[in-house]
């Protein structure tokens, strides 16, 4: 039997200190970073999720990023770049 050990790919969740935001309904995954914003940039701003956001989700399932559970995993994006392009979004 096999034992994960400290230096596996097993990291622990973090949720990120400003991006993780109270009513937001919109959760991403980006390393190891959980991220909580509000759909509405995201679907007014891009076709792409605008499609992803907006197509319904089949029978019984959840739709992807409407949960901690199953966020939209982002892979080749680093938590601080995204943290930087939300930014845009929510500079105040």
């Amino acid at each position: 039997m096999a034992h994960q050990n400290d230096s596996g790919p097993f990291f622990a969740l973090t949720r990120h200190e400003e991006y993780y935001i109270n009513g937001g309904d919109l959760f991403f995954l980006v390393e190891h970073v959980q991220f909580r914003v509000h759909r509405y940039f995201f679907e007014r701003e891009s076709t792409v999720f605008r499609n992803q956001l907006t197509t319904p989700a089949s029978p019984g399932a959840t739709r992807q990023g409407s949960t901690e559970s199953n966020a939209i995993v982002l892979e080749n994006v680093r938590s601080t770049d995204f943290a930087k392009f939300l930014w845009v979004f929510y500079n105040p």
